[in-house]
């Protein structure tokens, strides 16, 4: 198995001590009990890295982007809390969610609270573009918004075309993970031109990741991804699997199919797999995956920095894609 690498010791030590000023510092205590909560437990901090890594590849200290970090990761794990009250999920990284732990009104107020702290933390960051730093921070916040919207839209839906489902990931996921990697680049002082370079690098890095996670909802281990295995399934979410499988199908089939994804009949997930291994879905997502990451690899060879500085965000994003969980 290929792991991806975690967030160094000295940026963990950063990370938890501002949580311990929020946990002394601020009140009242059970509207930051669940941030802390949330932002305590082992996930990858996908989002907090590659910010980091676009400092450093532009020759930049990762000091120079660590609140640009956080806040990403503050923001993302914001939607995190308020998706699983829209999905009613009830487990994320093998946790009760927040809302599960505590109660709605809870996780909505609390989550309200990290957007406001997302803010408050980039402001800390010490830059001479602070100002485009806020601004494309913004902007990646309001498309992930659009992004979630979009998912929700696609519920109603008995099926959606494949850009479709492209687009809505690409401003649910991938622009955020973008987003993070231009303000970090900014935090070194690249130019415009090279940090939208690397935000091309995110955007399509975000796409492959998302198909990845799609395909790991099914696919992987419960143990592993930390929630409900075939949630998706479960919820009736337009994924690439859903979508490529009904495709697939012959014109006959495809309403039964679309009756029983979207239905709530017994032992549902177990019949939905029969149809995915059916077309072999697992492996057309695989090869969506591979070809976006081509494509975010493409955007990295175009940057122009040294090809050594290139390496740690080449092994790092690589392992991304490598990861069962």
């Amino acid at each position: 198995m290929t792991e991806y690498i975690e967030p160094s010791q000295k940026h963990l030590a950063f990370i938890e001590e501002y949580l311990q000023v929020l946990e002394k510092e601020f009140k009242p205590h059970n509207l930051y009990a669940p941030i802390l909560y949330i932002l305590r437990q082992p996930g990858k901090k996908i989002r907090f890295n590659l910010t980091i890594k676009a400092c450093e590849l532009f020759g930049g200290l990762s000091e120079d982007a660590v609140y640009s970090a956080l806040a990403t990761e503050v923001f993302h794990n914001f939607t995190l809390i308020h998706d699983d009250v829209m999905d009613d999920a009830s487990t994320r990284r093998n946790q009760p969610t927040v809302h599960t732990h505590w109660d709605l009104n809870t996780a909505i107020l609390s989550g309200d609270a990290m957007l406001i702290l997302a803010y408050e933390i980039l402001l800390k960051q010490k830059s001479s573009a602070i100002v485009p730093i806020l601004e494309h921070f913004t902007e990646a916040a309001r498309v992930v918004c659009e992004g979630q919207q979009l998912d929700i839209d696609f519920e109603d839906l008995p099926v959606v075309q494949m850009d479709s489902y492209i687009q809505m990931i690409t401003k649910k996921t991938a622009a955020l993970i973008a987003g993070g990697m231009y303000i970090g680049a900014l935090s070194a002082g690249a130019s415009p031109e090279q940090a939208n370079l690397l935000h091309e690098f995110g955007i399509n890095l975000g796409i492959a990741f998302q198909i990845r996670d799609d395909m790991l909802d099914c696919y992987g281990e419960r143990q592993k991804i930390g929630k409900i295995k075939g949630g998706d399934i479960l919820q009736g979410k337009k994924t690439i699997l859903y979508i490529r499988t009904w495709f697939s199908l012959p014109e006959e089939e495809q309403k039964r199919f679309e009756s029983l994804y979207l239905g709530h009949s017994e032992n549902k997930v177990d019949k939905v797999m029969k149809y995915f291994n059916q077309v072999d879905v697992k492996s057309y997502a695989i090869e969506q995956e591979q070809k976006y990451f081509d494509k975010a690899l493409l955007a990295l060879k175009k940057i122009e920095v040294p090809e050594s500085r290139k390496l740690d965000l080449f092994h790092y994003a690589n392992n991304l894609m490598g990861r069962d969980h």
